[in-house]
Parts: structure tokens; sequence; C-alpha cells
């Protein structure tokens, strides 16, 4: 028999770690050498700890020298898919609108 329950969900070291690595969205421009990937930026405020008040860092490193090219630009939206187009060098994404209607 299964039982439904609640699971808790509350920020301490190993939680922030396990939340930023498990929602990170990745995607690779193999003609460049140049690897995407995103991670919720987590406000270090006391009291804030709801996982939906994050924005999302994006980092753009190049393989062949491990420079961040895109300097970890914050996005004020969640990144749902990312997509690159290796020909002409193009970054797209999907990105999740946070409202309080659903009725869009």
């Amino acid at each position: 028999t299964f039982t439904p329950s609640a699971v808790s969900f509350a920020f301490d070291a190993s939680e922030v770690s396990e939340f930023q690595l498990g929602t990170g969205i990745s995607a690779i421009d193999p003609l460049h050498d140049i690897y995407y990937v995103t991670m919720p930026s987590i406000p270090q405020v006391p009291g804030l700890d709801d996982p939906r008040f994050h924005k999302t860092r994006l980092y753009g490193i190049n393989l062949n020298t491990n420079e961040d090219i895109l300097a970890g630009r914050i996005i004020d939206q969640s990144v749902v898919v990312l997509e690159v187009n290796a020909q002409t060098h193009e970054l797209f994404a999907l990105l999740k609108e946070e409202s309080d209607s659903t009725d869009r």
C-alpha cells in the first residue's frame, strides 16, 4: 500500500548543492568548443529559503581556455531547455515565466 506524504524542503549546506546540481541545464557547441551551463543563484538572505526565489546564472565555458565567456550572466527566469546552433553559434533557451496566474 502506498501512502503519499509531504517531503519537506529546507536549505542546509548539503541541500543547496544538491538543488544547484540537480537543476542545472547544459548544452554544448561542438564546433566552437563552448559548453553552456545554467545554475540557480540562490540569495544568501536569512529567512529567504524558498527555492522559487532564485535567479539563474548562465556560464559559457570555452573548453580550450577554460574561460567563462559570459562572466556568469544573471537571468531573472528559470531556464527549462537550453539549445545551441553550432553552425550559427546562437544560443536558445526556453524560459519559465513566474506568474501568479496560470490562465494565460
